[in-house]
């Protein structure tokens, strides 16, 4: 019985060695034939089924569209803030299946500052008086679930569920979500009437688990980011812009704890491209291009973690970013090293369309703040372009994603 293990183990070896020439064989042979590289794709992924490793990173659905909706409340008393931020995504996936998402912090720490302010968004109008300047630290706690629906209508029905405490009828629960953060914001305002300005700026790291009910897997999150708005208005006309930059790096674990994969998923919007990692270099300048006001790129790295020469590189990125000087997109060189070698990078743009549905703030005081504010926004997103990057060095187009299959 040994030897007939011993066996199978060699035979695996050497078929293992001929599949590695063969891609070896046809990179050389046909560089510029897509045929030769499909060829070579293929390859890589029987060797990875072989090996028993991640073998579907490059095939993961795309998210077509998707619909958020975000409302926050608080209250600041003596400079001590507390307050409710709860999201609603809404997710299409390029299968046809459908992500709902549900997520609630509650917010508490120190607020404080100089001025009064007050503002009112309603009906299309926004309208201020005052001026203030202010500064709050924040601790953030909280959770969610997601609920997966084979399709659009059975989550509308299942959304209808929710909101009235129900599970739904024809949804799965898919996972749950626990998370904690820390964050600063800083914000300035003055106006008078229908003439304000405001400048907002704010900037958080948030960590969580994420239990995969289907499979008992685990995804071990880090996020962290920074997002800056600005306002500018007068009487019926105005201007508004915004830039954002987030970083979230995970490390999926199966229910025993064994390393799965890692995600570095990179998001920008308006300058936020000339942080692009250097895979996605070749192509930066159409994605550049498509971070103008209205877009997003998404930048996502994926990494089997079965490889131990993958893991031992991730395990030393993780604990680079740990430190407190690391910075958004310093991935180490072994890591980009490797992610070259057997990882995927993505890239995806989407169209942006954002609306405040209403919402206002009153604050006052000089040191100690006292205030309440709340706000109800909306973001909807279309993808417009989605490319992979696989160990065949070749980007090609998801058609998968972009030319998605009508149920």
């Amino acid at each position: 019985m040994g030897e007939r293990g011993q066996a199978s183990v060699e035979w695996v070896g050497v078929v293992a060695l001929i599949a590695a020439l063969l891609a070896v064989v046809l990179a050389l042979a046909l560089p510029g034939d897509g045929v030769g590289a499909a060829v070579v794709r293929q390859i890589h992924r029987a060797l990875c089924i072989v090996g028993g490793g991640v073998c579907d990173l490059d095939r993961r659905p795309c998210v077509l569209t998707s619909g958020t909706t975000r409302d926050r409340a608080h209250v600041t008393v003596f400079s001590l803030r507390v307050g409710r931020d709860e999201l609603i995504v809404y997710e299409r996936l390029s299968d046809g299946r459908v992500l709902v998402t549900y997520l609630g912090d509650t917010r508490f720490g120190i607020d404080v500052g100089a001025g009064v302010d007050a503002w009112l968004d309603a009906a299309g109008a926004h309208m201020s008086a005052g001026r203030s300047a202010r500064a709050a630290l924040m601790a953030a706690a909280g959770g969610g679930e997601t609920w997966l629906f084979d399709d659009a209508f059975a989550a509308d029905a299942g959304m209808a569920a929710l909101s009235e405490g129900h599970d739904p009828p024809r949804g799965r629960r898919a996972e749950w979500i626990d998370r904690r953060g820390l964050g600063v914001e800083l914000d300035a305002s003055a106006g008078r009437g229908k003439a304000s300005g405001a400048l907002g700026l704010e900037a958080g790291m948030v960590s969580g688990t994420i239990v995969d009910e289907r499979d008992g897997s685990r995804i071990h999150v880090l996020e962290r980011g920074i997002q800056g708005e600005a306002v500018l208005s007068r009487k019926d006309d105005g201007a508004h812009g915004r830039g954002a930059a987030d970083e979230r790096i995970s490390v999926r674990t199966d229910a025993a704890g064994r390393p799965l994969e890692l995600a570095i998923v990179r998001t920008g919007e308006l300058e936020g491209a000339f942080s692009l990692p250097d895979r996605v270099q070749s192509i930066a300048q159409e994605l550049a291009g498509a971070s103008q006001k209205g877009r997003r790129w998404v930048v996502e790295q994926r990494l089997d973690l079965t490889d131990p020469l993958n893991r031992q590189a991730a395990l030393e990125y993780v604990e680079a970013i740990r430190l407190p000087t690391s910075r958004l997109g310093g991935e180490t060189q072994a890591l980009r090293d490797r992610i070259a070698a057997s990882g995927v990078t993505e890239t995806r743009t989407y169209g942006v369309a954002y609306e405040h549905n209403g919402g206002g703030r009153v604050s006052a005081g000089g040191g100690l703040r006292f205030g309440a504010g709340i706000s109800d926004e909306t973001e909807e997103t279309r993808l417009l372009d989605a490319r992979v990057l696989g160990p065949d060095g070749r980007w090609r187009a998801r058609r998968d994603c972009l030319e998605p299959k009508v149920a």
